[in-house]
């Protein structure tokens, strides 16, 4: 039988508080460049975004020295982004190489549920928010700042700050990425994909 009380009160310490700062792009620009310097290992997520932004920022993106993974939603374009990053992070070795030290959040939703779990198991010690309405979104659940800025002009203002670190960090995603993709799946004698192959072999032309 069900009785009172329903609920339970044991719980002897609140919570740790976390703090999400707001930081106005205009004021905090040259603060939070710095931090950019100074991180080893910058990572930009770029979630689902309209083409109108999706095709300036692209142009922005070929500069900026740190690996950039986007979603198929993002509609962006250039060949140095990470678009397999799905794949890479099946692999233990991957997740533990490629951690990184500060994250950087662009764009609406994000469809990967192994990267938004991997980014909330690591917890990195900066985790910043790009949005120019100052919308507080916490999907990797380690926020640490909200940035108010226009986002093609604050990415911009990143570009070509790089050190011999986020270069070996940008080079590490890459390799790891065309390892991963190189990789030849052995065949199996009987599964959905070969019965759909041997069909199809075998319809008149």
């Amino acid at each position: 039988p069900i009785t009172e009380p329903f609920f339970d009160c044991s719980a002897t310490d609140l919570p740790e508080e976390r703090v999400i700062r707001l930081r106005k792009g205009a004021l905090d620009g040259e603060a939070l460049s710095l931090a950019w310097q100074a991180a080893k290992a910058p990572l930009l997520v770029v979630g689902q975004l309209d083409s109108a932004p999706a095709e300036q920022l692209s142009a922005v993106l070929a500069e900026l020295p740190c690996p950039v993974l986007c979603e198929s939603l993002s509609n962006l374009r250039g060949e140095h982004l990470i678009r397999n990053f799905d794949l890479t992070l099946i692999s233990d070795a991957n997740r533990r190489a490629l951690a990184p030290d500060l994250v950087l959040y662009v764009g609406g939703h994000l469809v990967s549920k192994r990267l938004k779990l991997w980014l909330r198991s690591l917890r990195p010690s900066l985790c910043w928010r790009l949005s120019p309405e100052g919308a507080v979104a916490d999907t990797f659940q380690c926020l640490t700042d909200v940035i108010v800025a226009d986002i093609v002009t604050f990415i911009g203002s990143l570009a070509g700050k790089a050190s011999v670190a986020q270069e070996e960090y940008r080079t590490k995603w890459e390799a790891a990425e065309r390892a991963t993709l190189s990789k030849r799946i052995a065949p199996s004698l009987y599964s959905s994909v070969s019965v759909s192959m041997n069909f199809c072999s075998r319809l008149p032309h």
